[in-house]
């Protein structure tokens, strides 16, 4: 049989070109609709349909074809291709947003923390040595870390109310962490403006827990649609196409989901978020740069006094030569500290440099801040670091903005507090041990023992550097939290920990991607409520200034508190280590 008599018949010919076509139809239908388009279909069918329509279409073009044609296969050809198109083809870039509407200046921490202080004095919020100044570290993991870190500080807000919104000072996230805290500030953005209210009823509302409600929806569809689909058609079109960058579909998922919410805050700068207001926390959004592991910040201020990272925000470089996140939106600089691995691409930053004005200017490509340290907690220590009364002899602080260094305790002063809202189930405590005294609030629900170290056993020749790598990435973020923990223990401050739940088996397991069920919503609803209510008298003597009780892991203590709910198998296990 001769190679003509071999070659395709006109119907599966056809049949071939009808599926590149459907194919490539939906890729544009997707990258014009990025957000609503994706979600009708549903993640599971994007990629059923979308890993099935590339195997079939690289199969029949690649292998089939040219050998119904006598030929030799051309992936090799194929993939030698996308190599070399590879070093040009890089549709990742940051776009600034809509209208070009530009950010304000981003001021210092000292002199936001001045400003930030005088206006709690002028509220009637609580004062002296006790009053609390509340720094949030919330870790990495996906969606599940987003939403627990949204609906643990709804639940403070909730619970506590005036006392709360007082204290609240500075957040740091990390990935999905990012997220959470970003989505807490947007939606009670309007709340940093206003004066402090009375505490709200205990039983909470809807719209207090509109950011969680927010989180909750399908942010997985649209991001599978830009992997599969339109940024994968990229990789063989010649030049890069911003509009199909896979970005796009997780970042308008973002913003669609927060339109709703006073200004669209998703599509403004981060630093436009509570701009105007005297009361609006601190926001530090972690990432990392690719090409020397240095960790960078997009922030609502400027970080340049921080020790060897990169401030993403510069105020001090022209317009010209500053990095190219200095005008993007809040969703894109989420995006870029929660990059989660291939699912999202390397973001491609221009003009890098170190803040000081003299270069290295040069273009590189930012990833998850968890490569780096998946706490938040290294930041918060570098901020307790730049609000230190000794450095600011250094500085152009005047005496009303040192009087605001807000988190200090040496000579008195308002009490740090550090929230840990820890997103990973089995996360070792903080509060334990050696390390569990009186300064040491540790929230959490039923808790599973820690699995005692064992040697690998599947070919630990080769997964061993692996392991290493994966299991020192967990020790970086545990050295991180144990530094920020002793650096507010020497300010006589207070350590709380939020942990995220370990399950019963019965129970689904919060996963890492973007999306959660209705159950796993509910479950991490629920005990977000109990270690938050079952604790909330020691929580209300803590933001209220007064003397700590000494324990609230009394099984009962969420039904005095008048929890609707029943506890989690092991009770509301919070406890202030003695």
């Amino acid at each position: 049989m001769t190679a003509s008599d071999e070659r395709l018949s006109p119907a599966t010919t056809g049949f071939i070109l009808l599926a590149c076509w459907v194919y490539v139809a939906l890729a544009i239908a997707f990258a014009a609709f990025p957000v609503g388009l994706p979600r009708l279909f549903g993640g599971t069918a994007l990629i059923f349909f979308g890993i099935g329509g590339l195997s079939f279409i690289a199969t029949m073009a690649l292998v089939y074809w040219p050998l119904s044609r006598g030929k030799p296969t051309y992936t090799a050809p194929a993939f030698l291709a996308l190599l070399v198109t590879g070093i040009w083809l890089d549709n990742h870039g940051m776009r600034p947003v809509e209208g070009g509407a530009a950010a304000p200046v981003a001021q210092l921490p000292s002199v936001h923390a001045a400003g930030w202080a005088q206006e709690r004095a002028a509220q009637g919020c609580p004062s002296g040595d006790a009053a609390p100044t509340l720094y949030v570290a919330a870790a990495g993991g996906g969606i599940r870390a987003a939403y627990w870190t949204a609906r643990v500080l709804e639940e403070l807000s909730v619970q506590l109310g005036r006392n709360f919104d007082c204290a609240l000072f500075a957040m740091s996230g990390v990935s999905g962490g990012s997220l959470g805290v970003s989505a807490f500030a947007a939606v009670h953005q309007t709340l940093f403006a206003t004066p402090v209210k009375d505490t709200p009823p205990a039983g909470g509302s809807s719209s207090q827990y509109l950011a969680s409600h927010k989180l909750g929806q399908d942010f997985f569809s649209p991001a599978v649609a830009g992997l599969l689909f339109y940024d994968a058609v990229q990789r063989v079109f010649p030049i890069p196409v911003g509009a199909l960058d896979r970005s796009r579909g997780l970042e308008n998922a973002f913003a669609d989901a927060f339109d709703d919410v006073t200004g669209s805050p998703f599509r403004k700068p981060l630093r436009a978020l509570g701009a105007h207001a005297a009361r609006t926390p601190m926001i530090f959004l972690n990432a990392t740069i690719v090409e020397d592991g240095r960790r960078a910040i997009q922030a609502n201020v400027n970080v340049e006094q921080f020790l060897d990272v990169y401030d993403l925000g510069c105020p001090r470089l022209p317009a010209d030569r500053a990095p190219s996140t200095a005008s993007i939106s809040l969703a894109a600089a989420v995006h870029n500290s929660a990059r989660f691995t291939y699912v999202s691409p390397a973001g491609r930053l221009k003009n890098l440099s170190d803040c000081t004005g003299k270069g290295p200017f040069s273009d590189a490509r930012i990833v998850d801040g968890g490569y780096f340290e998946n706490s938040g907690a290294a930041t918060i220590v570098q901020l307790l670091s730049a609000l230190d009364p000794s450095r600011q002899s250094h500085d152009t602080a005047s005496a009303p903005q040192a009087q605001g260094q807000a988190g200090m305790r040496n000579g008195g002063g308002p009490r740090p507090v550090l929230l840990l809202i820890r997103n990973s189930p089995g996360t070792e405590p903080y509060c334990k041990g050696e390390l569990a005294d009186r300064q040491c609030l540790s929230l959490s629900t039923h808790r599973l023992e820690r699995q005692p170290l064992s040697p690998g056993w599947l070919l630990p020749e080769l997964t061993s550097p692996i392991n290493a790598l994966l299991t020192t990435r967990e020790q970086r973020e545990r050295l991180a939290v144990v530094a920020a923990a002793q650096a507010f223990r020497s300010r006589n401050g207070i350590v709380v920990e939020a942990y995220l739940p370990d399950l019963e088996k019965n129970q689904p397991e919060p996963p890492l991607g973007w999306s959660l069920s209705p159950e796993v919503r509910d479950n991490l609803n629920t005990s977000a409520s109990t270690i938050v209510r079952g604790c909330k008298e020691t929580l209300q003597d803590l933001f209220a200034g007064r003397a700590l009780r000494d324990r609230c892991d009394d099984p009962s203590a969420a039904t005095r508190a008048g929890d609707p709910q029943k506890a989690l198998p092991g009770g509301a296990a919070g406890q202030l280590s003695r």
